[in-house]
C-alpha cells in the first residue's frame, strides 16, 4: 500500500463524521455525516465497520460493488481500495479501528481475524435482523461510554478487551449471515479461489506489474487458464481487473498524495509521463492534469 494516498482516522475526524467519540486517533465511533472524502478511490488505513440503519449507499471495494440498505453491514480492511458511488438519505454509524491498534490485540485474536479478513473481503456486506442490529448498538454504547469516561482516558487494556469482544461478535454474525457466493459461481469453489487469489495479487502488485503472465506465474498456472477462469467467474477480463486497479490507484494518488504527474507515473512503473498520460486518458476520458484540476475545484 502506498502511504501517499492513505487516509487515516486523524484525517477524517472533522471531514467525514460527527457525534463521534475518538480514542487517541486509534478507535472512532460515530454517526455518519459526510462521505465525500471517499468519492475518489482511496485506502483507509483502518478496519472500518459501517452499519446502515436506514437509507441507501452504493460503494465499491476492490472494484466489487456493494449496495447497502436497511440493517446492512459493510466491512473494509486497510489494504483495500474503497470508493463511494452514491448516498441516499443515509442514517448509519461506524466503528473505525486503526491498523496500529488492531496490531495490539492478542495473538489469538489476530490469528482468527486473518482468516476473517479473507472471508470478509470476499463478502464485505451482509444483512442482519433488527434484533441483531439492536444487539450491536449495545456493544457500541458500551464502547462509547468507556471512551468518553475520564477515568479510562489512557486505558489501552480496557479498549483492547472491549474491541476484541466486539470484533468477535462481528465475526460470528458475518459467518452466520453472509451470503455464500461460492455456490453461485460457475465452476465452483476451485475457480472462485483462483479469482480470489488473482484479485489479491493484483491488489498487491498492480502499481508495478500490469502483465497477465506475472500473475499467472505467481499462481503457477498458464496465462490462458487464468484469463479464462477470471472471465468465467467474474464476467470481466483479467486485463480489465488489472487496468481498473491501476486507474483507481492513479486517481487516488492524484487527489491525495501531493505528488506530481511525473512522480506518479514513475511510482506506477510507466516508461514515461507521456505513456502514463495516454493510458489514463484512454480509460478516464481526462488527462491526469485535467482530473486533478477537476477534483481540486470540487473540494
Amino acid at each position: 500500500m502506498d502511504e501517499n494516498n492513505v487516509i487515516t482516522i486523524k484525517n477524517i475526524v472533522h471531514q467525514v463524521l460527527n457525534e463521534s467519540v475518538n480514542y487517541k486517533n486509534q478507535i472512532m465511533i460515530s454517526r455518519i455525516k459526510d462521505l465525500s472524502l471517499f468519492k475518489t478511490p482511496c485506502h483507509l488505513r483502518a478496519i472500518s465497520i459501517l452499519v446502515c440503519i436506514s437509507g441507501e449507499i452504493e460503494c465499491s471495494i476492490n472494484l466489487q460493488t456493494y449496495r447497502l440498505g436497511r440493517y446492512s453491514v459493510l466491512i473494509n480492511f486497510p489494504e483495500n481500495i474503497i470508493q463511494l458511488k452514491s448516498v441516499n438519505n443515509l442514517e448509519a454509524f461506524a466503528i473505525i479501528l486503526s491498523s496500529e491498534f488492531v496490531r495490539k490485540l492478542s495473538m489469538d485474536m489476530l490469528s482468527v481475524s486473518h482468516l476473517f479478513s479473507y472471508e470478509a473481503n470476499r463478502n464485505a456486506m451482509f444483512v442482519l435482523p433488527k434484533e441483531e442490529i439492536r444487539h450491536l448498538s449495545h456493544y457500541l454504547a458500551i464502547l462509547e461510554k468507556s471512551i468518553s469516561a475520564p477515568i479510562n482516558e489512557t486505558s489501552d487494556s480496557l479498549m483492547k478487551y472491549l474491541v476484541s469482544a466486539f470484533m468477535t461478535e462481528i465475526m460470528q454474525l458475518h459467518n452466520h449471515y453472509h451470503p455464500n457466493t461460492s455456490t453461485n459461481v460457475k465452476g465452483g469453489k476451485g475457480k472462485l479461489h483462483i479469482l480470489d487469489r488473482f484479485v489479491e495479487l493484483v491488489g498487491e502488485y498492480h502499481a508495478s506489474e500490469r502483465e497477465l503472465k506475472f500473475y499467472a506465474d505467481k499462481m503457477c498456472i498458464t496465462p490462458k487458464y487464468l484469463a479464462d477462469t477470471v472471465k468465467q467467474t467474474s464476467g470481466k477480463k483479467a486485463t480489465e481487473w488489472i487496468c481498473d486497479f491501476v486507474i483507481m490507484e492513479a486517481q487516488s494518488l492524484l487527489r491525495y498524495s501531493g505528488l506530481s504527474v511525473h512522480e506518479i507515473s514513475e511510482k506506477l512503473n510507466f516508461p514515461s509521463q507521456s505513456a502514463f498520460g495516454k493510458y489514463f486518458k484512454y480509460q478516464v476520458g481526462l488527462s491526469p492534469s485535467e482530473f486533478l484540476e477537476n477534483n481540486q475545484d470540487s473540494q
